[in-house]
């Protein structure tokens, strides 16, 4: 038996059908708004930013390094060194690499290029002038500077780096001078510098000083008969040219008298010059064509 009135059912009853509309009159109004906030917003598809990206490598700092075998000793300076027109170099590395060999040659020191006929004092010479800036910043006296650029001129001749080859020249100029006769001659021979040669025969044949034959043959830079002859005969020349006249050279300037160098000498300097490329035009011109075919120096003193 129900303690309560009908009624009170009769109240909960339609309290609960109240609640159930307005909850589902408010889903429906909700749904709509949704739609309608689609509808205006366009769909964006979710941009996916990897967690490290891979950096890029710079286009003139990031160096490819290339390791070589001069002896039993190995050498890794970056690639871009030897990558020069024109060279040995060059043609190795335009070569297409072998597929069937996972490392290339030169990648590692398990396969370096081999370097076979090369010394190893010239090849690190090499390196200390074709890299400068790796080279240790020591004071070096003028005799050790001498030998190094000696030796890089070697295989800058022998390898035929034009450009590198004038810097170096450029570099010995003021300390070839001071070397002896025969040695510059020597050097401007092996390594085909015209200049040196010619300045070094203008020398001997234009000094007043006495020239003697045996100082001419002395070892290990020994001149031969050939060079010897032309050189006083040159000398001759000068002696004798202009002595019954006063008349000035037309280039220089210079008086064709006596010269103040010598009670005996009656050439301008210039036609000195004149003599020498003359005498030895075919030796000058033999000295321009094939840089690479020299001979092999002696062993210098240490």
């Amino acid at each position: 038996m129900s303690l309560l009135p009908l009624s009170a059912f009769n109240c909960h009853e339609n309290r609960g059908r109240g609640d159930t509309a307005g909850h589902h009159a408010t889903d429906v109004s909700d749904n709509l708004g949704s739609l309608a906030n689609r509808a205006e917003t366009p769909s964006i598809p979710p941009i996916t930013v990897p967690a490290n990206p891979r950096p890029r490598r710079d286009k003139c700092f990031y160096l490819e390094p290339i390791t070589f075998q001069v002896g039993n000793t190995l050498f890794r300076v970056p690639k871009t060194g030897f990558q020069v027109p024109g060279t040995v170099f060059e043609a190795m590395f335009s070569l297409p690499s072998n597929e069937t060999k996972e490392i290339a040659e030169g990648s590692n020191d398990d396969n370096p290029i081999h370097l076979h006929g090369i010394d190893e004092s010239k090849f690190r010479a090499f390196l200390t002038v074709l890299y400068p800036s790796t080279s240790q910043d020591v004071t070096v006296d003028e005799e050790s500077q001498y030998r190094t650029l000696i030796g890089a001129l070697d295989l800058a001749t022998f390898w035929e780096f034009t450009k590198l080859r004038k810097e170096i020249i450029s570099n010995l100029s003021p300390m070839i001078t001071t070397r002896n006769d025969l040695e510059i001659i020597f050097i401007s021979r092996k390594y085909r510098v015209v200049d040196w040669l010619c300045a070094c025969y203008k020398k001997l044949a234009w000094s007043s000083s006495e020239l003697l034959i045996k100082s001419l043959l002395s070892p290990p830079f020994s001149l031969d008969w050939e060079t010897i002859a032309k050189i006083y005969h040159i000398r001759d020349l000068i002696s004798r040219s202009g002595a019954n006249s006063n008349t000035k050279c037309g280039e220089c300037g210079e008086g064709s008298g006596p010269s103040s160098i010598g009670p005996n000498r009656f050439c301008c300097s210039c036609r000195a010059v004149k003599m020498i490329e003359t005498h030895f035009r075919e030796e000058f011109l033999a000295m321009e064509e094939n840089l690479a075919d020299f001979l092999e120096p002696p062993a210098l003193a240490a």
